[in-house]
Parts: structure tokens; sequence; C-alpha cells
């Protein structure tokens, strides 16, 4: 009963704020999105993106009503951070140094289940509007799970809601550029080799930045 009633209001405040966040990027921001149509609009999706700013998370949860499962750091789960209730509501993947099995495996489940994953590869803010490498946890959740990924770039968001700040604090003119869904089914079952998996995350890096260039 109590699992019923988490769901029920995890759905309800999920909308509740869905709604609310596409009336502040569609009034203040207005985004000029290419490439919409490579969204599919039902099944099993992998998103990965650039990450300018912590705004990104708004911005992509803009391009669809489904709801996202972002992959985030565990510091946003625990104390003080104010982030933890709604990391946990909405059952957000929690990613931990040491823990990159568990949170493929998770990852792999959502997804199994027809639900829509969130990943930045380069798995911080700190490049800003330079792409930074990105992380292979990309390619290992793609390969293993078999579902394509979604290459997005979200450019001019830097700057926007900046590390340490909890509320937007500029309005800039933001770009998306959508790529097509990319597959890595000649990989299957490689998840665990590091080459294999270096250069598909590479891959995916190299496709998201020419993204950004012709945003």
């Amino acid at each position: 009963m109590v699992n019923i009633i988490k769901k029920i209001a995890a759905y309800v405040i999920y909308y509740i704020l869905w709604i609310v966040n596409t009336l502040i990027i569609s009034f203040f921001y207005r985004p000029s999105i290419k490439g919409m149509e490579n969204f599919p609009r039902k099944g099993p999706l992998l998103i990965a993106c650039n990450h300018e700013d912590n705004s990104d998370i708004m911005f992509l949860s803009f391009l669809t009503y489904r709801r996202l499962y972002f992959l985030a750091h565990s510091g946003l789960f625990r104390k003080p951070a104010r982030s933890r209730f709604f990391m946990k509501l909405f059952d957000q993947i929690q990613t931990a140094k040491g823990q990159s099995t568990n949170v493929v495996n998770k990852s792999v489940s959502f997804l199994k289940e027809d639900k829509i994953v969130a990943i930045f590869p380069e798995g911080t803010i700190d490049g800003g509007k330079t792409i930074l490498k990105g992380h292979t946890g990309v390619a290992r959740i793609a390969i293993l799970s078999g579902v394509k990924v979604l290459p997005i770039a979200v450019v001019n968001s830097y700057g926007i809601m900046p590390r340490g700040r909890r509320m937007l604090v500029k309005i800039e003119k933001v770009n998306i550029n959508i790529g097509k869904p990319m597959t890595f089914n000649e990989h299957i079952g490689k998840h665990e080799n590091r080459k294999i998996t270096r250069k598909a995350t590479n891959k995916i890096m190299n496709e998201i930045k020419r993204l950004y260039k012709e945003a």
C-alpha cells in the first residue's frame, strides 16, 4: 500500500513540476530545437547529452512529456542537499565511486521497462562550454541493454544555474540539437571490454560535439 501511494505521489508531483518547467522554459527561454523528429515517442531510450550547466536537466525534460530518469551524483541524495527528497521520490539513479556496475545494471533494468534514462557522459559541469572526455558508462549501458542512444547537444546554457545556485540566475538564448539514434548492436556481449566501450563512448561524444557545433 505504501509503495502504491509513493508511486501515485511521485507521478502527480513529477507532472506538476514538469508543467511548471515547461512554462518557464517556454516563456523565458524559448529554445531553438533542431532534430525533434529524431526523438522517439515511445519505447526505451538512452539519452546522452553534453553538460554545460545544472539547468540542462530542465531543457532535456522540456523535450518530452515522458518521465526522465537521470544518472545523478550521490551527493544529491544525501543531507544537506535539498534535492535528496525529489531524487529519491522520482527514483533517479544514484552514481557513486566504485559502484559503476550497480549503476549500469539499474539503468538497464529501467530501460527494460521502456523508460527513458538520461546521462551526461562528462559527469560534471566543470568543462562549461568545452565538452570533456566522456565516461564509458554510457557505452556499457547501451551495449548491455541493446537500446538506442539519442545524442543531444544543449548549447549556451552555461551560467543559467551555476554550481552552488538553486535558482535560475540569467536568461540566455539556448539551442538544442537532437541527433539521430545510434545503435551498438555489433558489440552486444562486450559491455565489459574496455577498448570497445571506450571506442563506443568516443563515437557518442564526437556526435554530440558535431551537434553542438551545428546547433
